[in-house]
């Protein structure tokens, strides 16, 4: 019999929950911290999607805490490291367990890390809010649970902010195997063959739509989310012609990595391709609205529409769309979406590169990385790959920003021509079928029989 249960529900529409114990009564503490959680979401305006991806998994692993807690007859003020790694190593049989668990071990641990995340941010709201008492998650010296994550709150250093202090009893490197096992950096043939992929679809509708998506990764290096988020609003005719006389064009993804507001830096080219997209009524956007008999309230102009509801495309659709797209280019196994971003980055940094060898400018991994983020967006650690290969690429000589920048150009033509080719053949077949039903009625009425019947000739009487 389960110690603890979990009573789900709703706050301003939003999904939340309660954790109760046996009796039925609310845990103090564990529902107080749920509570905040959904009311941050509500006050940011988090979509409920995205509050519920992020609600389940702290209810369920504060539920177990919980759950461990009672079993060990332990309150949660006498929680401790001790008894941290005691839940830690508990999680982990039940995440091996599990049927739906994939096979990988190391998934398992990347599963419990991303549990104990949650209870240490839990623990230190906590405390912050005076909820548990001082000292019980800090200095190694003085707390039950040792994490600088307290002294972030007031500043700390750029040590305190690394994952290993912050939350130091997560399983170490173990977690790190398998996504570096299957990272995968996407080539120029794969992205072909994946565009040619989206093109080899009947319906030209979701292969301009498709298309459309790749070259926006392809070319602005947007991580998928990002990309999925932008709106028409921004690529209005209005709005292009208001920066006209600018060098590129500025663009703000609403939703990036980290509730961030970088600026990206979009080349004319393909920001008119975009707005010539979303105005395409043979096969893109604008066609998607005509064949679902969607309206605005329904699209909340998204670039990117479902062709079934007319409703926003969800980024986990496009996730799924992009991983059978690698897998039909003969990409390696765990080939997804993100590689495109980890091309793009390796070929920024090539270009930075380049440009700063060519006029003595210092190379260091943070001059260079700095100026790639101005185009990238926020960077993550992983970004140190990037700039390692491309210091090999360009020892091994590169062909440079300008060729980097003449095929960008070259795939958003791809596109315009793939599309304006796709609505000339969807064109000449409806002609076809309109001249083969007017050859059906000519045919037809050839074949019916005179409406007039012949008629007799009288015999005229001859005068003699």
């Amino acid at each position: 019999m389960s110690l603890t249960t979990v009573h789900w529900g709703k706050y301003q529409g939003y999904l939340t929950a309660t954790v109760r114990d046996g009796a039925g009564k609310t845990i103090p503490v564990f529902t107080d911290y749920l509570d905040y959680l959904v009311e941050t979401h509500f006050k940011g305006r988090k979509s409920t999607s995205a509050s519920k991806s992020e609600m389940e998994p702290c209810v369920y692993v504060l539920n177990a805490l919980a759950q461990f807690l009672f079993e060990e007859k332990l309150p949660l003020a006498k929680f401790n490291d001790s008894a941290l790694e005691r839940f830690r190593d508990n999680q982990f049989e039940v995440v091996k367990n599990n049927p739906r668990s994939r096979a990988q071990q190391t998934s398992w641990y990347q599963t419990v890390n991303r549990q104990l995340t949650i209870i240490y941010e839990f623990l230190n709201w906590s405390q912050s809010e005076a909820l548990l008492p001082p000292y019980t998650i800090g200095n190694a010296d003085v707390a039950l649970i040792t994490s600088t994550l307290p002294r972030l709150i007031t500043g700390g250093t750029n040590t305190d902010n690394t994952a290993v202090r912050k939350y130091p009893l997560r399983y170490k490197r173990k977690a790190a195997g398998k996504t570096k096992a299957l990272q995968h950096w996407a080539t120029d043939d794969e992205l072909i063959a994946i565009d040619d992929h989206f093109w080899s679809r009947e319906n030209v509708t979701i292969s301009t739509r498709n298309s459309m998506m790749l070259t926006i990764m392809d070319t602005l290096g947007l991580r998928i989310s990002s990309t999925n988020s932008l709106t028409t609003n921004q690529f209005s005719a209005e709005a292009l012609a208001r920066r006209e006389d600018s060098d590129t064009y500025i663009v703000v993804p609403p939703f990036q990595k980290g509730e961030l507001d970088f600026p990206f830096p979009v080349p004319w080219e393909l920001a008119h391709a975009i707005r010539a997209y979303c105005e395409d009524d043979s096969s893109g956007r604008k066609a998607i609205l005509r064949k679902t008999g969607a309206n605005e309230s329904i699209a909340k102009h998204a670039v990117f529409l479902s062709l079934k509801t007319g409703a926003p495309l969800s980024t986990h659709t496009w996730v799924r769309i992009f991983s059978k797209a690698f897998k039909a280019a003969g990409a390696p196994i765990g080939a997804a979406s993100h590689s495109i971003r980890r091309k793009f980055l390796d070929d920024q940094f090539v270009a930075e590169l380049e440009y700063r060898l060519a006029i003595n400018f210092p190379i260091t991994y943070q001059e260079v990385a700095a100026a790639v983020q101005e185009k990238a967006g926020h960077l993550s650690m992983g970004s140190q790959k990037s700039y390692l290969r491309a210091i090999t690429r360009v020892r091994n000589g590169s062909q440079g920003e300008k060729l980097s920048r003449q095929v960008q150009q070259m795939k958003v033509e791809k596109h315009e021509l793939l599309t304006a080719n796709a609505n000339l053949r969807a064109q000449l077949k409806a002609e076809r079928e309109v001249i083969s039903q007017m050859r059906k009625a000519i045919e037809l009425a050839q074949s019916a029989p005179s409406l007039t019947t012949s008629r007799k000739k009288k015999d005229i009487p001859t005068i003699s």
